[in-house]
């Protein structure tokens, strides 16, 4: 077995977070040795193949990257795992509720805006899911 510290992989989180981000397994980002981006993991799996990057990699990061959501749906499960965060830690839920709170506000201060910007989202065909 190798004397390198395991890979953890990093979630994914909403890009307007304050929080400090945190890997697949939960674990704080800034308390771990070796951590890769969702990319990196799957290339590292790609160039390794299984076997191998199981071995390098943290099991429990490993079991949570084997449900991860398909293309688009992501965003969706990045946003639902964050928000809950709320129910597991007053402090985090205190900030998720501030940034709620904000987005809410900057959405009422330009909503022509943002309701030109939605429509314009919802009617921009994505490549990747016409594969």
């Amino acid at each position: 077995m190798s004397d390198l510290p395991l890979d953890h992989i990093v979630r994914d989180g909403p890009t307007w977070t304050t929080l400090p981000q945190l890997t697949e397994c939960g674990r704080l980002l800034n308390d771990i040795a070796a951590a890769i981006e969702w990319d990196m993991f799957v290339a590292k799996v790609k160039r390794l193949g299984k076997q191998r990057t199981s071995m390098t990699t943290c099991m429990t990061c490993w079991n949570r990257a084997t449900y991860r959501p398909e293309l688009g749906a992501e965003r969706v499960e990045a946003v639902s795992r964050y928000v809950g965060r709320v129910y597991r830690n007053a402090d985090a839920g205190r900030v998720v509720l501030a940034e709620l709170e904000a987005i809410e506000r900057l959405v009422e201060a330009h909503r022509d805006e943002y309701d030109d910007l939605v429509k314009g989202i919802r009617h921009v065909v994505r490549l990747e899911g016409q594969r």
